[in-house]
C-alpha cells in the first residue's frame, strides 16, 4: 500500500466496516468471464480466479481490505448485462479502477483498449456501500 493520499496509485480495494463480511462478486447477464486477482496482505500474496458466476472472494472483518488486479477489457457486455462488487456488510471503496483492467500496470493508464462503451456498467451496485469518494477512474479516452 502506498502511503500517501494520491488514490490513483492503489490497487482498487474494499475495506470492510463490518466484521464476518462477505465481499462478492455478482453476475447479472454479461457473458463476460473475467479474471480477477486478489489479495488480503496489501499484494504480499495474489489468488486468481475466473469469474463466470457470483463468486465469494473472502470474508473480512472491520478494517480489513481485499485489493484487485486484472488484465481484462470490460465487465459488461450492455448497460443490463453486467458484473458488480457487491458486500454482505458495509464497505468503503478506493483506489485506482483501473487496476482491474490492466493489472499491476494501471497507474498511469488513462485509456480503455477496446470499443465497448459499457466497460464498467454497474460494477459497485450495493446498499452496502458506504464511501466511494476516493474511487479512482483515470481513463480520458472513452470510446
Amino acid at each position: 500500500m502506498i502511503d500517501d493520499d494520491d488514490y490513483s496509485n492503489y490497487y482498487f480495494t474494499i475495506e470492510s466496516l463490518q466484521d464476518n463480511n462477505d465481499i462478492k462478486m455478482q453476475k447479472n447477464g454479461s457473458s463476460i468471464n473475467p479474471t480477477l486477482s486478489y489479495s488480503l496482505d496489501d499484494g504480499e500474496t495474489w489468488t486468481t480466479t475466473t469469474v463466470s458466476s457470483n463468486v465469494t472472494f473472502a470474508t473480512i472483518n472491520t478494517g480489513d481490505k481485499i485489493i484487485f488486479k486484472g488484465n481484462n477489457t470490460a465487465f459488461a457486455t450492455a448497460w443490463d448485462k453486467y458484473y458488480y462488487f457487491t458486500a454482505s456488510k458495509q464497505f468503503n471503496a478506493y483506489g485506482n479502477i483501473m487496476s482491474i483492467i490492466n493489472g499491476d500496470n494501471f497507474k498511469e493508464n488513462s485509456e480503455f483498449d477496446s470499443n465497448s462503451t459499457n466497460h464498467l456498467a454497474g460494477l459497485l451496485r450495493s446498499g452496502s456501500i458506504v464511501d466511494a469518494s476516493n474511487l479512482i477512474l483515470p481513463a480520458l479516452t472513452l470510446y
